[in-house]
């Protein structure tokens, strides 16, 4: 199970990450179950261009993992 998560989260940085999703990608892995990141990245992929740039990658990535969050009612906010 953790394996899986940290491979998940491994392709979300190196396909997906702007420069400053790290955290949200580590959160969102951490507390999300990894078959329903896997359903919500193949959504993000059909919202996808081919030739779309990495910080539209992002934002769109971002956006499917918050709505999952939401839905399931999972806070991914970062507590101080």
């Amino acid at each position: 199970m953790e394996t899986e998560k940290q491979k998940f989260l491994r392709h979300l940085i190196d396909y997906y990450d702007e420069g400053r999703s790290r955290s949200f990608y580590c959160t969102g892995c951490q507390l999300l179950p990894v078959d329903k990141l896997r359903e919500t990245l193949e959504d993000a992929k059909v919202k996808m261009t081919q030739d779309a740039d990495i910080k539209t990658k992002a934002r769109i990535v971002r956006a499917v993992i918050s709505t999952l969050a939401d839905t399931l009612q999972i806070s991914l906010k970062l507590r101080k």
